[in-house]
């Protein structure tokens, strides 16, 4: 880069880094040329996973939810209010994957009606798996072609609608020719609250509401001990009770004199907060986690200078506390945060101790090992052995049986799973049904596959019937220790084959411990080394453990077949790689998924809310490329988030914010060169507005750029009163700019000052683009060997810019058959002063 190109260069950065400038001008159709790539196995291997009317319904709403998987082959809607009666069928338009996804849910729209059993008998009584809310699904692995959702909290009832205290769950997994049921059961012990069966004598169950315990001054002590017994149900390892509270005093963490024994993502922690502020928030994880359906104990001491936590009567750790507790006034609430806050933590709870001094590790030893017993009481301000009243007896199953059957058009499949002796509460039982489509497909096919290693570490695969597909397991994977960012994981891929089937085979690779998990990307080679085109789906998750779980159709004819599967993570080439990939939420709190676009592996660059799981917007989080945290700090880290933005913004007549609804997601390509990812949907349940959504990421060394392509079609009279084309979702990076080279600082200039001149003036009497602001941070990039030396350094003291596209109150409505278009628009030559941006009207009623 010249010297004499750097104030355009830095325009680029602010107006390409995070969104790029929209130019506004008439329809759009997205090129189909742009959404191609080497030819699949068949062109009707993929598939889709959708929400048929969206997942965030407006209150009140009574939009059935339905889930909606659509391959190449078939369609399949599931109703989760009513699981017994989907609709099901082949599809043979012989539809490609851009096809598809443009052709929305017109495909599915006329499904006939199938069956799906999922039964449950117990001592000769059926029980049938009528629904699963909608809120207890989880995505698993989403993109190209493989769809894995899992339905938790089925509700089982037999036909006179009793219901069994039972926890199941039910896995589905659609490849593009064939889809697989997964059924798990286990009895629940934690469904009535109150008296039950304790660790001595009775405990108090917490099913469905937390247990108060008004306060007292005795319970804040200035030195304590607060111990309790706990017996956590199976289930929860499964359930969505990512964050709860098992025992809370005062508000939760953030509050001053809080205290109490927290349980997030499958584990519990003990936090103590004395100076107040979510930043003082002592906190100890236990080590391990614990066993379900077992009785532990757990503890928490302060002796005015040290915090302890102790599981089973074994230290989990410690901290230094300078701040001497201030009593509080908040309830004592047993399974739940005091504030009413996070999930309920159902169990069962026993002998709950409040000590106004802190005991030693030896009495709590003595207490864990025999809980019958308490010989020293001196101390002792609070007790609850919950003894009074009669126990519900814990369930306890025999003559039980498990089995899944589905029917449809022509066709049935059934499995069934008998249960042999008494069926106890913590133990689970499975049942799996593979459906595969056309009958000409083998069930399981004569192939043995495996991944070997440069320095010959094997990874066999091994058919895995919940999958339909042959798995294999990495772990544990050897890398040299100068392994870097531009170095390759790889694998050689050999599939023996001993038939003469044309069918690809399915192939997941089940990832565990990448070298690096933001920005990797799979490449399937052929034997030398060569991209084959064969696309191979980026599925992970770095909320639930760091792995990525890589799908692909690979073709393979009689014989060994041999490829090379290849993961990038820093370079590909001499380039920094581009990747977009399926982000699981499970373990972040969420059950869904986001679509994560990063370069290198140093973060995620932005994201994208396909189904608007977390929040009410469309992008989440936005973060510098190779940024440093400080001038000193360690470069190729993340930066602090720019906290997202959106697209469309538009409300009902009751002024409620429209959000998506039958949001498809084609991702053509996952990189490592370009990314390209298609979306077509609507906005609102009644589909006011028609979108369509083209995201690319290139990869290159200089500064991120994310290009996007939208398209509004509004099918009804809508409000434009506050309402917006584009924005940012919080308080944007703003401010200045510096640059230099290593000699220092060359220049600094006002960020405010260049894109008020340039961008704050009207577009059209109906709209206007405004600049927006977010906070302070401190971004800075050094160059390194990959840079050139010419590239120098910029740094921007207080963060980055967002634009943001307003509609203005001059237009009461925007009328049926408007059409809005954002492309990007860029300087009209490399070397000018600043980016000249071509603003004009994008709102025009059709013809």
């Amino acid at each position: 880069m010249r010297g004499s190109d750097f104030p355009f260069c830095i325009t680029r950065l602010l107006l390409a880094g995070v969104l790029v400038i929209w130019q506004l001008t008439g329809a759009v159709t997205i090129p189909h040329a742009l959404a191609t790539e080497p030819a699949a196995p068949s062109q009707r291997d993929y598939s889709f996973g959708s929400w048929r009317h969206g997942w965030r319904n407006p209150p009140g709403n009574k939009t059935p939810e339905v889930l909606c998987l659509e391959t190449g082959h078939y369609g399949l809607l599931l109703n989760t209010s009513d699981i017994r009666h989907p609709r099901f069928g082949l599809l043979a338009d012989q539809a490609d994957y851009v096809e598809a996804l443009q052709a929305g849910l017109k495909r599915v729209g006329d499904l006939p009606q199938a069956e799906l059993a999922v039964d449950l008998t117990v001592d000769g009584q059926v029980y049938h798996a009528v629904s699963s809310p909608r809120q207890s699904t989880r995505l698993w692995e989403s993109g190209r072609l493989c769809q894995h959702y899992e339905l938790l909290n089925l509700t089982f009832q037999d036909e006179a609608g009793r219901t069994l205290p039972a926890f199941g769950s039910l896995d589905i997994t659609a490849w593009p020719e064939s889809i697989t049921f997964n059924a798990a059961c286990t009895p629940d012990s934690a469904t009535i609250d109150g008296p039950s069966q304790g660790v001595v004598g009775n405990s108090h169950c917490i099913a469905k509401k937390p247990l108060d315990i008004q306060h007292d001054p005795k319970l804040e002590p200035d030195h304590l001990s607060v111990e309790c017994w706990v017996n956590l149900p199976a289930a929860l390892d499964i359930e969505p009770t990512f964050r709860g509270w098992l025992l809370c005093k005062n508000g939760r963490e953030g509050t001053r004199g809080n205290y109490g024994f927290r349980f997030d993502n499958g584990r519990i922690a003990a936090v103590l907060n004395n100076a107040g502020g979510w930043q003082n928030v002592p906190t100890i994880n236990e080590r391990q986690p614990l066993t379900r359906e077992q009785w532990h104990h757990l503890a928490l001491t302060f002796d005015g200078k040290t915090m302890r936590f102790f599981v089973d009567g074994k230290e989990q750790g410690q901290q230094q506390i300078a701040t001497a507790r201030r009593p509080g006034k908040g309830v004592l609430r047993i399974g739940q945060a005091a504030d009413g806050s996070d999930s309920l933590v159902r169990g069962r709870y026993d002998q709950i101790r409040i000590w106004n001094r802190a005991l030693t590790a030896a009495e709590l030893a003595a207490h864990a090992a025999r809980p019958q017993d308490l010989p020293q009481r001196e101390g002792l301000v609070y007790e609850n052995n919950f003894d009074e009243g009669t126990p519900t007896p814990l369930p306890r199953w025999n003559d039980a049986s498990l089995s899944l059957r589905f029917s449809g058009g022509d066709r049935s499949w059934q499995q069934d799973h008998k249960v042999a002796g008494e069926w106890n509460p913590g133990t689970w039982q499975r049942v799996c049904l593979s459906c595969d489509l056309p009958e000409t497909k083998p069930a399981h096919r004569p192939l043995q596959a495996r991944l070997t290693t440069p320095d010959d570490q094997t990874f066999p695969f091994a058919y895995d019937p919940a999958f339909n597909a042959l798995v294999a397991r990495v772990e544990g994977l050897k890398r040299p220790r100068t392994f870097t960012n531009s170095d390759y994981d790889e694998f050689d891929l050999v599939i023996a084959c001993d038939d003469n089937s044309t069918q690809p085979v399915p192939l997941l690779i089940d990832f565990r411990g990448p070298a690096r998990i933001t920005g990797l990307v799979p490449l399937l080679c052929d034997a030398d080394g060569a991209p084959t085109g064969i696309p191979v789906q980026t599925s992970k998750n770095w909320h639930h453990g760091s792995y990525l779980r890589a799908s692909t159709l690979v073709p393979v004819t009689k014989g060994d077949n041999r490829y090379r599967l290849r993961i990038v993570y820093g370079y590909y080439g001499s380039l920094p790689s581009a990747s977009h990939a399926q982000l699981s939420l499970i373990g972040w709190g969420r059950n869904q998924r986001w679509d994560q676009l990063a370069l290198m592996c140093g973060g995620e660059m932005i994201t994208f809310d396909v189904d608007m799981s977390a929040t009410d917007v469309a992008v989440c989080d936005v973060r510098l490329p190779f940024g440093r945290n400080g001038k000193d700090g360690a470069p190729w880290g993340w930066t602090d988030a720019g906290w997202g933005g959106d697209w469309l913004g538009v409300s009902d007549a009751a002024g409620q914010k429209l959000t998506f609804t039958g949001m498809k997601a084609a991702t053509v390509a996952h990189g490592p060169c370009l990314t390209n990812a298609l979306y077509h949907g609507s906005y609102g349940t009644d589909r006011s507005v028609a979108l369509d959504a083209h995201v690319q990421v290139p990869r290159t060394d200089d500064y991120g750029r994310t290009f996007q392509k939208l398209k509004y079609v509004f099918t009804q009279n809508i409000s434009a009163a506050d309402s917006y084309f584009l924005r940012r979702h919080a308080r944007a990076f703003d401010g200045s700019i510096a640059y230099g080279n290593a000699d220092g600082l060359l220049a600094q200039r006002s960020v405010a000052r260049i894109f008020r001149s340039r961008l704050c003036r009207p577009v059209s009497p109906r709209l206007r683009m405004v600049r927006q602001c977010w906070k302070p941070g401190w971004c800075h990039r050094q160059r390194s060997q990959h840079f050139s030396p010419a590239t120098g350094w910029h740094s921007i003291p207080n963060g980055s810019i967002y634009i943001e596209t307003l509609m203005t109150t001059a237009a009461p409505t925007l009328p049926i058959g408007s059409i809005l278009r954002h492309t990007p628009s860029h300087g009209r030559r490399l070397g000018e002063r600043y980016a000249r941006i071509a603003l004009s009207s994008g709102l025009r009623e059709a013809a």
